[in-house]
């Protein structure tokens, strides 16, 4: 009961002292003077240039935005070169694996001064390849073998029954 008294006594008292300070005067001298100042003066906005349009009315030529050569223009295009992977020829073992899993390992020459390569497989074999053989899962055909690096070209779907050909290294792992 106590403490109730003391909490009233208190709230009573701060608010008699907020009555009290009720005196604002200063506060609308504040306002009178800032309201008496020459408002600022606002620069006017940059004067707008109309665009220079321009009517494109040649329809012989091509419009302007159509690209040269369109995506199905190219998939007809190497669709025309008739490229596509010997399906009916044996595979090779390397073909089994991703052209990223094999690592050529070193090369070594012939006595009729060709090179072979050796490649290992992820299971840890090593495997003698030479020109003509074949690597990877998508057809890759060893075109060249250097000390450093075995040159190939792989025979790729393109979408819609067509094939491109790109090339691709190996490079001999220190």
């Amino acid at each position: 009961m106590k403490f109730k008294s003391i909490a009233l006594l208190a709230l009573g008292l701060s608010l008699a002292a907020c009555q009290q300070s009720n005196n604002l005067e200063d506060l609308r001298q504040f306002v009178r003077e800032v309201d008496a100042q020459a408002a600022p003066r606002v620069s006017p906005l940059p004067e707008f240039v109309e665009p220079i349009t321009y009517v494109y009315q040649n329809s012989t030529l091509r419009p302007p935005f159509t690209p040269l050569v369109t995506v199905d223009d190219q998939i007809r295009q190497l669709q025309s070169l008739n490229i596509r992977p010997d399906m009916t020829r044996p595979r090779e073992p390397l073909e089994s694996y991703r052209l990223e899993d094999l690592v050529l390992s070193g090369t070594v020459r012939r006595e009729s001064g060709a090179l072979n390569a050796w490649v290992r497989d992820p299971s840890g074999i090593i495997h003698r390849v030479r020109v003509g053989n074949y690597l990877g899962q998508n057809h890759g055909r060893i075109d060249r073998v250097t000390s450093d690096r075995i040159d190939l070209t792989e025979i790729v779907p393109i979408g819609d029954g067509g094939w491109m050909t790109r090339p691709q290294t190996i490079t001999i792992q220190d």
